[in-house]
This record gives structure tokens, C-alpha cells and sequence, in this order.
């Protein structure tokens, strides 16, 4: 038992070296303050293996992010720059777009040589197409294939002459006239022809009809050959102008065997649709499909890639392709194909929040899918869950190589690893993020470093030592320890952003300690209004609370309630009353099933401590009853069962608790006092209903020894304290609770295992006696009843039947 001195409470900096104000400050990349973190980290890196991702694991706001990112950039700029990938039309299956990849920086050059290309190809197309050299070599084949028709059809003309007909080409087709003398018979000189002279035309017109099938044939074939002289020579032609081109393009990229075979697939569809590109027709729309769609540009990539997909869905993962619509009707093509984050990322690092990946649907299952294949195929959802009725593309899957760093809270790590085999297959890495630092060790040099890069950043004023001590100070509340501070740097810049306005509507030069003081009573102001409602109560009596006098059975416990961002303490009445029975300590929370499981253990525990204590000699025969007083929800946690002993103690030995006091910490089944959560809350919360019922002087709570180091206390506190209107005290176990609260003796067990006279412990032995003796005469007195009842029993004897029924 101990109470606590002024100096025990406040906060001591002396072990410190701080720096005169921020401005001192050199920021330095350090991991120190996250080692854990840290080495699990530069393990992951080193593994290869897909199934080796990482899972950060630690709470939100704790700087996870921004840890990871800088502990990236550290070490990408070591590692090779990622390749380049472009999509480009497939010319043999037009909805296959093919997938070329290239040294970081050279998809742009290809672009654009692709894009020049096809202006040097038109203009090369036209010069050799619009030159004499062209011209006169198609007039010579031109001419010779005139020269054959003619000689061909002159030919028919003549043996059709030998037949008696004349040939004649109309525009409706070939006609054969009988002739006769040179001149053409008409159908009335035919009809008057002897028989051997029709029989002469008819007999010929058969052997004309084959001559005049030969010949045609002879001129399709004529015609064929003409054509293909004349492709032949356009081929040529355009060969010769464009094989330079092909030959410059083809030299950039010689080592890249993929982009040549495309290249030859470009020239060989070129040479094939020479007709169309000499044509009137729109030459840019079809040329066109020599574009190069760019999916992955790393022309300006140093190193390794690190992207944080802020809105993780499908398709900003996985990218899509998108539509145009056209006369009603949607289309798309290659150039259409729009790449997702993963693409950005491969060959580096994707950073990924867990709750936003797993409120996208259909996101984590297509990561998993990704993981497993080693590669990344953009497809749009309703093709991957094979919904698609929209003619579509399906662009050829380009390789994968993604170190996957997925960040959250550690209750989500818990339920993937129970819940899903994958993820205990795909992130074997776990790194976890610590919720506070060692203050003596690295916690105040993290601090420094993070307030002077948010000052930087931010542009905001730097801070004095003062201001420095304020603000770590409010990093040791956040955690409710003197030696830790806490990592929720969220809350250290928002306190920092605010206190520079603070500062600046002060007119000071620095952020000081007034300025994070006045902040954070700001700060409280608009998130303390359910507690300052609860003060109310209490200052006009509607929540009832003692702060003086003495009371037996009845102390006041401590209690936090978490607000949101505003947790704080209150008292709360508990109340004990005894009474003859065998059923032994009774909580009506309990029984009215307003209480969870811990707090039934807890009440449980009191049970056994006391009848381990009290009954070495005498049974309990009482009932203790106990109440949290005008409490309407559940109960739920140990923290209070020191109080609840000292009511029961109270009421048994009926010596009185003091109302001044406030008593909180947990017990075990040997009596010793354990550390609970949330004491500065709970601490002036109490201290806060003395102020408004009047301090006298005597007020104060009883907290657990090991909760020494979490007195991170308001300053009014610390100051109560000084001035000697508040006290502290802390006890190992529960004789040194009573003799605090009760002001009397707990006393030992002697030898003879009794305890001293008129202690606390010898009165609560005492009145068990009596109750036990009280209840043992009851009990004799029942059995000499019950034995008197039997001798007239058996005075009277038993009843005889005769044997004889009734009629």
C-alpha cells in the first residue's frame, strides 16, 4: 500500500536530450520504431517465391502506409526497371489482340516509329505509284496483254469466218451471225437457204460455240495472267518503296524477335491491301490498325514500381476494355484495351488496403486467380463470370511478377487465416505493426522525425521544446502508459495541424506547449459532449454518488465509457447486502443476464476468494447480494471485483467504506490485486464529480500497483494532487484496499489461524461464526422436531389392515 507523491504522477523528462525546437531536428529514414515490421519486410523482399506476399497487420492510423512506402523506396531503386507492354491488332484473328513487350522506355519509341510509319508509307506508296518508271512499266504489260487479246480474238474471228459466221461482242454478251458472201443473212434469206445449206450452218455452229468457249477461257486466263503481272509489278513497286522504311524500323528493335514478327505481318497485310490504299477511300481508318496501344509505360520508371490502388474494384485492378457505340450497336478494338493497377505494379510492389479490397466484389477472388497463374489477362467482369453476351476481345495474358503488400487491421488477418486456405497459401508473410513504442528507446526519436516531415510537408510552424513535451505526452495518453507512446500517427498530425492554427491565432512564432494544450481542450470541447452530460447528472444528484462520509456495504467503483473518440471515466455505486442463506455471493447483473462472460468469471473468483479466506473453520451460511446501482446495460469486464470484495467485506463486518474514495482493479482467487485498463479515464472521472460535489481534501481512488506507469494524468489532476486535495493510492491485494478504504486494520492470520482482534478480517471470521452458530441451532432444532414426530409415530403404531373390503 502506497500512496502516491506529486512527483510519482507527472510526467519526467529529465532522461531526455529534446531538442530546442523542431528546426533541430534531421530526418533520417529509420525502421527501429517498427522492427518487427521491418524484418519482415526485408525478409519478403528477398523471396521469390508467388506465395511469399505480405500482410501487414497493426491498427488503423498507425502510419502502416506511409512505413511501407518509405521502407520501398529504399530499396527499388536497386532493382531493375520492369519491361514495357503494348498491345497490337492480331492480323490473323482480329479479336486476339497480341501482346509485345520492350526494354523500359522503348514501347514509346515504338509508338511513335509505328505512327511514322504509316505517314511514310502513304507518301512512299503514292511517289512509287504516281512515277513514270510505274507508268511505263504497266503500259508495257498493258500493251503486250492487248496485243495477245487481240491477237486471240482475231483469231476467232477468222475461224469463225472458215465456219460461215461473224462473231460480234455486245455488251450483253457474244452474238454469232450466220454470214453468206461476206454479208450477214437475215432471219427471212436463212429461212430460204436449202437444206444442205442449214444443215451446213448448223452443223458448224457447234464447232464455233466450242471455238468461242476456248477463247473465252483463253481471256479469262489472259486476264489472269494480266492481273497478276500487274500485282506482281504493284508488289513490286511498293516492296521497293516501302522495304527502306520496314528495314529503318526493323533496326531499332532488332533484338526484339516478337516486334519483328509483327513488323513482317504489318508489311505482308500492307502489300496485301495495296488496292485499298491507292483507293479514295478513308486510308487513316484502316491504317489504323498499325496503331500500338501502350498498357505498361516504364519510360519514366526508376527502379521497381510501387502502386497504392486507393480504390481497389475489378477493374482498376484488372483493367477492361471499353466501348463506342455506333449506329446503336457497341464496338471496340484492340486500342480500346485499358490496363488496371496491376499492370502499373508488375515487376514491383501493389499496395492494397484489405477492407476496400474485400468490399469490391469479385477483387480478392481475382488476385487469388492472378497469384496462382502468374498472369494478368484484362478481361471485363461479365466475361469473367462468363455472363458476356457483347461480342468482346480477349486479349492475350501477359506474364505476371507482383509482390503483393496488403495492409489492415489485425482481427482481418485473423479471420483469413482461420477462414480461408488461400491466403495462408498466397501471404505467408506476416509483418505486424506494434501499437506503441518504448518511450526510452526509439519512441521519442520517432516522434521528432514525424513531427518534423509534417511540418515540411505541410508547411506548418515548428514546434518548442515545451510544445515537443505536450505532444508526446498526448501519445503516452493515447496508449495510457508513462514509458510507451503510441503510434497512431493520424492523431499526432491532426493535433499538430491543429495546434498550428492554434499557434497562429496566438501570434506565435512556434507551436508551444499553450497552443497543444488550448488544442486538445478544443479537441475535447467538441467530443466531450455525453460526458459532460453525465457530469450534470451527477452534479444535481440524478446519478448518485457519495464523495464524503462513510457507508457500510455501499463504495464507489470506476468505470470508462468508450465514446467514439472520447473515452472517460465515471463512478458508479456498488452496493452489498447479506442475509441467512447457503447460496453465497449473488450478482444481480449476473442473474438479471446484464453482465458478459468476463465479469461472471470475475464474480465467480470473489466467490472462491472468500470462502478460501473466511471459511477455514465455519461454512458460509449467507447471502451476499451485489448491485452496480442505476447501471441499464450490460456489464462487462473484471475491473470492478476489488470494489465488489470491499462492499461484501463491508457488509458482512459491517465497518464502513469511505465514501471519499474510488476503487478500481481486479482480483484473482489468492487476493492479489491485478493492473486494469483505462485508469487516467477512470482516475479523473472521479476526480471531476469530487470538483463539482467540492473537494474536501480527503477524496482519491485506489488503482493496482502495476498501473503506476499509466498515470498519464490531466494536468488539474497533477495539480490537485500537489495542493494535497486528491490522492492516489495503489495496494498489491485486497488487506491493503481495506485498510485504505475502510481506514482500519485488515489483519493477519496468527498460528493459530485466527486473525487479530477487531481487524477487518476478525470481524467478517466473527460474523460468519455467528451466522454459522445461528444456522447450526436451527439445524439441531429441526432434527430434535423431526425426531419427536417419529416416537409419536411410533406410540401410536402402525395402522392394521383387516384384510376386509367394503362393500
Amino acid at each position: 500500500m502506497k500512496e502516491l507523491k506529486a512527483d510519482e504522477v507527472e510526467i519526467n523528462f529529465s532522461g531526455f536530450k529534446l531538442p530546442k525546437s523542431t528546426k533541430e531536428v534531421e530526418i533520417e529514414a529509420k525502421f527501429d520504431h517498427q522492427i518487427r515490421a521491418y524484418e519482415s519486410l526485408k525478409n519478403a523482399i528477398n523471396l521469390d517465391n508467388k506465395n511469399y506476399n505480405i500482410f501487414v497487420s497493426g491498427p488503423t492510423g498507425s502510419g502502416r502506409h506511409t512505413f511501407i512506402r518509405e521502407f520501398l523506396n529504399q530499396i527499388v531503386s536497386q532493382m531493375p526497371v520492369p519491361k514495357d507492354w503494348v498491345y497490337v491488332y492480331n492480323f490473323a484473328n482480329p479479336f486476339a489482340p497480341i501482346a509485345l513487350s520492350f526494354n523500359p522506355g522503348e514501347a514509346q519509341r515504338f509508338k511513335s516509329s509505328m505512327s511514322k510509319m504509316k505517314k511514310e508509307i502513304l507518301e512512299a506508296l503514292k511517289r512509287a505509284f504516281d512515277s513514270n518508271d510505274y507508268s511505263k512499266k504497266k503500259s508495257e504489260i498493258e500493251s503486250r496483254y492487248a496485243s495477245k487479246r487481240k491477237e486471240l480474238w482475231d483469231n476467232l474471228n477468222k475461224k469463225s469466218l472458215e465456219l460461215g459466221f461473224s462473231v460480234q461482242v455486245g455488251p450483253t454478251g457474244i452474238m454469232t451471225i450466220p454470214i453468206a458472201n461476206g454479208k450477214p443473212l437475215s432471219q427471212e434469206e436463212f429461212e430460204n437457204l436449202t437444206a444442205d445449206q442449214k444443215k451446213f450452218y448448223e452443223e458448224n455452229v457447234i464447232k464455233l460455240k466450242k471455238l468461242i468457249d476456248g477463247t473465252l477461257h483463253k481471256s479469262r486466263l489472259l486476264d489472269n495472267e494480266f492481273k497478276d503481272k500487274i500485282d506482281k509489278l504493284d508488289e513490286e513497286i511498293a516492296k521497293f518503296a516501302i522495304d527502306p522504311i520496314f528495314e529503318e524500323i526493323g533496326e531499332q528493335f532488332a533484338g526484339n524477335e516478337n516486334a519483328i514478327e509483327f513488323l513482317k505481318s504489318v508489311k505482308n497485310d500492307i502489300l496485301d491491301n495495296l488496292d485499298l490504299l491507292r483507293s479514295d477511300q478513308d486510308k487513316e481508318k484502316f491504317m489504323s490498325r498499325y496503331d500500338v496501344n501502350i498498357v505498361i509505360d516504364n519510360s519514366q520508371t526508376k527502379g521497381a514500381p510501387i502502386v497504392e490502388e486507393l480504390n481497389p474494384t475489378y477493374a482498376n485492378l484488372f483493367g477492361k476494355v471499353e466501348y463506342y457505340a455506333t449506329m446503336g450497336t457497341l464496338q471496340t478494338d484492340f486500342k480500346l484495351i485499358r490496363p488496371g493497377a496491376f499492370h502499373r505494379a508488375n515487376g514491383g510492389f501493389m499496395i492494397l488496403n484489405a477492407e476496400d479490397l474485400f468490399r469490391s466484389e469479385l477483387s480478392w477472388d481475382a488476385t487469388k486467380r492472378l497469384i496462382n497463374s502468374g498472369m494478368l489477362k484484362i478481361e471485363n467482369i461479365q466475361e469473367y463470370l462468363g455472363y458476356g453476351i457483347t461480342v468482346t476481345l480477349n486479349p492475350q495474358p501477359i506474364p505476371a511478377n507482383v509482390k503483393i503488400i496488403m495492409v489492415g487491421e489485425p482481427w482481418i488477418y485473423d479471420l483469413l487465416y482461420m477462414y480461408d486456405a488461400d491466403f495462408r497459401k498466397f501471404f505467408k508473410i506476416k509483418a505486424p505493426f506494434d501499437w506503441e513504442l518504448d518511450l526510452s528507446k526509439n519512441g521519442v526519436d520517432y516522434y521528432l522525425q514525424l513531427l518534423k516531415s509534417v511540418i515540411e510537408n505541410r508547411h506548418l510552424l515548428h514546434v518548442d521544446e515545451s510544445g515537443i513535451k505536450e505532444i508526446i505526452k498526448y501519445g503516452m495518453r493515447l496508449v495510457e502508459k508513462k514509458t510507451k507512446v503510441s503510434t497512431q500517427a493520424n492523431k499526432i498530425i491532426s493535433l499538430l495541424v491543429e495546434s498550428d492554427q492554434m499557434a497562429r491565432n496566438l501570434n506565435k512564432q512556434m507551436i508551444d506547449a499553450e497552443s497543444v494544450i488550448r488544442t486538445l481542450e478544443s479537441m475535447r470541447r467538441r467530443l466531450s459532449l455525453e460526458a459532460d452530460k453525465m457530469l450534470e447528472y451527477f452534479k444535481n444528484n440524478e446519478i448518485m454518488i457519495d464523495t464524503s462520509g462513510e457507508k457500510i456495504g455501499q463504495i464507489n467503483g470506476l468505470t470508462v465509457i468508450e465514446g467514439g473518440d472520447y473515452p472517460f471515466g465515471m463512478p458508479v455505486r456498488i452496493t452489498a447486502k447479506t442475509h441467512l442463506s447457503d447460496t453465497g455471493v449473488i450478482d444481480i447483473q449476473r442473474e438479471s443476464n446484464m453482465s458478459g462472460k468476463i465479469f461472471t468469471k470475475a464474480v465467480l473468483i470473489i466467490s472462491n476468494y472468500l470462502s478460501a479466506k473466511y471459511t477455514t473453520k465455519h461454512p458460509l451460511s449467507f447471502a451476499a447480494t451485489v448491485s452496480f446501482e442505476q447501471t441499464y446495460s450490460t456489464i462487462e469486464g473484471d475491473s470492478a471485483s476489488v470494489a465488489e470484495t470491499l462492499a461484501i467485506i463491508s457488509a458482512i463486518s459491517k465497518v464502513p467504506i469511505k465514501q471519499s474514495l474510488a476503487v478500481t482493479g481486479s482480483i484473482n482467487q489468492n487476493g492479489e490485486v491485478q493492473p486494469v485498463g483505462g485508469v487516467p479515464y477512470k482516475i479523473e472521472g472521479f476526480f471531476k464529480v469530487c470538483k463539482e460535489k467540492g473537494l474536501t481534501g480527503d477524496q482519491g481512488v485506489i488503482i493496482p500497483a502495476q498501473n503506476i506507469n499509466d498515470l498519464v494524468l490531466d494536468s488539474e489532476v497533477v495539480e490537485a494532487i500537489k495542493e494535497g486535495k486528491f490522492h492516489i493510492w495503489t495496494v498489491t491485494n485486497v488487506d491493503e484496499a481495506i485498510e485504505v478504504a475502510m481506514g482500519k486494520k485488515a489483519g493477519k492470520l496468527d498460528r493459530k489461524m485466527n486473525y487479530e482482534k477487531d481487524s477487518v478480517n476478525y470481524l467478517v471470521v466473527r460474523e460468519i461464526e455467528r451466522i454459522s452458530k445461528m444456522e447450526e441451532k436451527k439445524s439441531q432444532k429441526r432434527k430434535k422436531t423431526g425426531k419427536a414426530k417419529s416416537r409419536k409415530m411410533m406410540d401410536r403404531g402402525p395402522d392394521i389392515d383387516d384384510g376386509e373390503d367394503e362393500e
